[in-house]
């Protein structure tokens, strides 16, 4: 047990709060927010969230309450995309209305064999999977439709059909949705006045990057495929992007042109193709890539796309996702794994000695995490074959399960650290999001120097004249009726 609960060291052990938000968009008419991902900003004071309908908002973590939700307005205008279709201003999809530029992926197709076939269902490490979330998207299909239909109909025949269409446009007017279909991706700059916002999907491949003071989208980046996840450079203006086909994609907001960035591949398995997918990530503040591509993790310079080294990871058919920490010195990757027998586990790689150690969990692995101080790895049941809320905490010196995090809820689908205290929240199937923290003690009397406290009541004997008022007898010889001199009465 820790007596300070704000140290980023440890672990959580209690629930502590459940965040579930609704807004109110007309009178006796409200909405409610359902969220499928989450992403802290550098300080942990707020947290993004996408919605199912397509909407993203911002939480103050500090007060737990809704603090905005970041709005779109329709195009006025066509817009062009590269690589992309045409889309007119009148279609029922909400396309935003933003620059477009144009993209190069990362790194050489057609290498490396795949984690999984082109058109199975990914890892929920860069997002809800495309399988669950299909009730959701019809959702949000049918929630944009009914949005036109409200702005077409404006004047309701009827007194229901009055109060229905007064909703819709209230809701069209006041909480326009960037994306027609759920989010799946957020990612923070370092500074915490930009966000990125993606979908898994295969009606909306936008990648949207926001400008948060002004609280409109910057650019609309429209990639050829479904965006699993998307992560911002700390240090440069560069996006990168987890296509759910072929290799990850890298974005420049910064006006200038996107370049591919490429390495040399010593060897090329038999049988890959184009359609391979690869999972990439910023390490060492952005310097570096990591690409996970079939059973390797290679890492690569950002600025030059020089080969800095090149890992075989052993038993595994394909990397399904994975997160980095560097705490420690040593830079450890947790590399979300796919065996050979179709099982899933945990693979730490440190990148510096190249040593690896395997974790397994009973029902399979879902996502994957560091603690912040590198002492832990917090991992999820897979969603496919466990429907319990539950998270692993596996002591990584010890190299034994130290404690289960459980809650009567649905399988989880991703969890976020805040990054200044020893704070896991978890997001579950159902939408709501769960706030874990270390369990503390109370020590009322630090307040009171020398009071000790008890831990149960105890017979006391009182002295007798332990709290007896003490009576100074000793005379006062100064006092003139102390002397031996004679005293004049007058």
């Amino acid at each position: 047990m820790d007596s300070d609960p704000t140290k980023a060291c440890g672990t959580p052990r209690v629930l502590e709060d459940v965040l579930e938000f609704s807004d109110r968009i007309a009178e006796g008419a409200s909405v409610s927010y359902h969220l499928t991902c989450l992403a802290f900003n550098r300080c942990g004071t707020v947290l993004a969230a996408g919605c199912a309908d397509g909407k993203v908002i911002l939480i103050d973590f500090e007060t737990r309450g809704l603090a905005t939700v970041l709005k779109n307005e329709a195009p006025s205008e066509e817009t062009t995309t590269a690589g992309a279709h045409r889309t007119q201003p009148n279609e029922s999809s909400v396309a935003p209305a933003a620059p477009v530029a144009p993209v190069l992926p990362l790194g050489e197709s057609g290498e490396g064999p795949s984690s999984k076939p082109a058109d199975a269902e990914t890892n929920a490490q860069g997002g809800v999977k495309d399988k669950e979330l299909n009730e959701e998207e019809m959702k949000g299909k049918k929630l944009n439709e009914e949005r036109k239909e409200g702005e077409t109909n404006g004047s309701g025949s009827g007194n229901t059909a009055t109060v229905t269409t007064n909703v819709a446009v209230a809701d069209s007017a006041a909480n326009v949705a960037p994306h027609c279909a759920p989010v799946t991706s957020v990612s923070w700059s370092e500074d915490g006045t930009r966000l990125v916002t993606s979908c898994h999907s295969t009606v909306d491949n936008n990648v949207l990057l926001w400008d948060l003071k002004s609280e409109k989208v910057m650019k609309t980046f429209a990639l050829p495929e479904g965006v699993v996840s998307t992560e911002i450079n700390p240090t440069l203006p560069l996006i990168l992007a987890n296509l759910s086909k072929g290799p990850p994609t890298l974005l420049k907001f910064d006006g200038s042109p996107s370049k591919r960035v490429q390495w040399k591949q010593e060897e090329q398995e038999e049988g890959s193709s184009n359609n391979n997918r690869c999972v990439g990530a910023f390490i060492e503040r952005g310097t570096l890539v990591a690409v996970g591509k079939g059973s390797e993790i290679i890492v690569l310079r950002t600025s030059t796309s020089d080969v800095v080294s090149q890992t075989k990871i052993n038993n595994m058919s394909g990397i399904l996702g994975f997160s980095y920490e560097d705490s420690s010195g040593t830079g450890t990757l947790a590399l979300n794994c796919s065996g050979k027998n179709k099982s899933s586990f945990v693979c730490l790689l440190k990148l510096k000695d190249g040593k690896q150690t395997e974790f397994s969990n009973p029902s399979g692995v879902g996502w994957t995490t560091l603690s912040q101080d590198g002492s832990a790895l917090l991992c999820t049941s897979d969603p496919e074959h466990s429907f319990e809320h539950q998270i692993y905490i596996w002591d990584i010196e010890q190299k034994s399960l130290d404690f289960v995090l459980s809650c009567p809820d649905g399988p989880v689908y991703q969890i976020v650290q805040q990054p200044q205290h020893a704070t896991v929240v978890s997001l579950a199937k159902s939408g709501k999001a769960y706030v874990w923290t270390k369990m503390f003690s109370e020590n009322w009397s630090a307040f009171a120097p020398g009071f000790r406290e008890l831990l149960s009541n105890e017979e006391y004997v009182e002295a007798e004249d332990e709290f007896d008022q003490a009576v100074d007898n000793k005379m006062d010889m100064d006092n003139e009726a102390y002397t031996n001199e004679k005293i004049t009465i007058h």
